[in-house]
């Protein structure tokens, strides 16, 4: 995994089953919680999230998950979502640079959410 590219969806009244889409993960608010504070107790939000697709083109993570996350924005605001988060998770072995393009910045800020970018170092593999 040189990339884990996902856009994480909030509300407090949020229900993903409301929405016709296969997320990654989803969690209607009201659930049993499964882990976290939140383990065996109701949860008080509901989440969903959205990772890229495998297919995507090479460094185009941030442009699929975006473009899906804006094709299914009114179904989600709908649901009940008002907070979105885009994670993009970095491997790197000697050095990381990211490099965003134009199309890519302007996709994050036609979603209006929040970037959580986290890069680290993994160890070199073999036969790289």
């Amino acid at each position: 995994m040189a990339w884990d590219v996902s856009l994480h969806v909030y509300g407090e009244k949020f229900k993903p089953s409301k929405v016709s889409f296969p997320f990654s993960y989803a969690s209607d608010v009201g659930e049993i919680g499964i882990r976290g504070k939140f383990k065996g107790i109701p949860t008080p939000f509901g989440q969903a999230t959205i990772h890229a697709p495998e297919t995507s083109a090479y460094g185009r993570h941030i442009s699929a998950v975006c473009e899906i996350g804006l094709n299914l924005m009114p179904e989600l605001k709908a649901a009940g979502a008002t907070e979105f988060v885009l994670w993009v998770l970095r491997e790197y072995e000697a050095q990381c640079n990211e490099e965003l393009k134009p199309d890519e910045i302007a996709l994050i800020a036609r979603l209006g959410c929040s970037l959580c970018y986290s890069a680290y170092q993994v160890e070199e593999r073999e036969n790289s």
